[in-house]
C-alpha cells in the first residue's frame, strides 16, 4: 500500500514538473506578444485618425 502511494505521489509530482516546464516554455516564446499587438493596435488607430482629419464631410 505505501509503495502504490509513494508511486501515485512521484506520479503527480512529475506531472506538476512537466506542466511547469510547458508554461515556462510557452512564457519564453510569447515574450513579445503583447507589445506587438499593442503596437499593431496604436498603428492602426493612428490610421484611423488620419483618415477622420482628412474627410471632407
Amino acid at each position: 500500500m505505501a509503495t502504490r502511494w509513494v508511486d501515485q505521489v512521484q506520479s503527480l509530482r512529475d506531472a506538476c514538473t512537466h506542466i511547469y516546464s510547458h508554461l515556462d516554455f510557452t512564457k519564453a516564446i510569447h515574450k513579445g506578444d503583447e507589445e506587438r499587438v499593442y503596437a499593431t493596435i496604436s498603428s492602426i488607430a493612428m490610421l484611423d485618425k488620419g483618415f477622420d482629419q482628412h474627410r471632407c464631410y
